[in-house]
This record gives C-alpha cells, structure tokens and sequence, in this order.
C-alpha cells in the first residue's frame, strides 16, 4: 500500500503541456482513420481470418519501426534525419511524431505537415478501399480476372 501511494502521487505531479495534448489527439484520429481504413480493406480482399492475421502483421510493421528506435533516435537527436523522416511519413508519424514532440525541440512546421500528409493519406486509403469494398460485391461468385479486378478497384467496372 506505500509503494502504491508514491505512485499515485507521482501520477499527480506529471503536467503535459496542452499543445502536446492536442497533437496527441490530431494524431490518435488521422492515424486510427488510416489504419482503420487499411484493417477494413485487408478485411474486403482476405478470403478468411487465418490469411488476415498473417497480413496484419505487414500492415503494423509502419507504426512498429518508430519503437524500436525510441530511445536512441528520438530522445538522442529528435531532429535527425532518421527522425524527421519517420514522423514525415504518414503510415508512421502516428507514433514517430509524438515521440519527436516528447522529446522536445521539433520545428514549429512539422506537426501540421504531417498531420496534413496524414490526413491526406487517410483520404486516399478510404477511397481506395471503398473501391476494394465494391470490387469484392462486384467481383463475388463469380471467377477472379486481374483486368476486371482491378477495373473495379479503380471505379471503372
């Protein structure tokens, strides 16, 4: 129970500035609109849940890089191109730019850069994949032709 106390008051004394909030929050919905989007579509195509999971893996693999180099990259040299890069790039700024915005010193441009090229990303997947979604009823019982697939997939069928 006095172990538990200290913690809880350590809990009390951390302060998050509210700009570092607000980002959290820009970046928590662009980033859950993308790969929502992604999961969705990987859902349309995969035939069933064993070949979905195996896929899963590949579609994470943007927002897992920036972990492993929290805490050398980021904390180290926050402004770095390793850094820059992976918090510019939209399938993992999601978590690479909070880490660089923890970390303090980030250019005031970047956060709204990326959020735009995030947003911007998120249109396009939700686009695509309401293609994918009409290709799959389009495309359902009946034999799969690569030019028809992709017909559809584009919004020409």
């Amino acid at each position: 129970l006095n172990r538990s106390a200290q913690v809880f008051q350590l809990v009390s004394a951390v302060h998050l500035p509210t700009s570092f909030v607000v980002w959290g929050l820009v970046f928590f919905v662009l980033g859950y609109a993308v790969y929502a989007s992604l999961m969705a579509g990987l859902g349309a195509l995969a035939p069933n849940l064993r070949e979905a999971s195996q896929v899963t893996f590949v579609i994470m693999l943007p927002l897992i890089i920036p972990l492993f180099f929290s805490s050398t990259v980021f904390m180290t040299d926050p402004n770095g191109p390793i850094a820059t890069g992976l918090s510019l790039f939209p399938l993992s700024a999601p978590v690479a730019m909070m880490a660089r915005l923890s970390a303090g010193g980030v250019p005031w441009w970047h956060p709204p850069l990326a959020a735009v090229l995030l947003a911007l990303t998120a249109v396009i997947i939700v686009r695509l994949v309401a293609n994918m979604f009409r290709a799959q009823a389009l495309l359902s019982g009946q034999a799969i032709k690569v030019k028809t697939y992709f017909q559809a997939l584009f919004g020409r069928a």
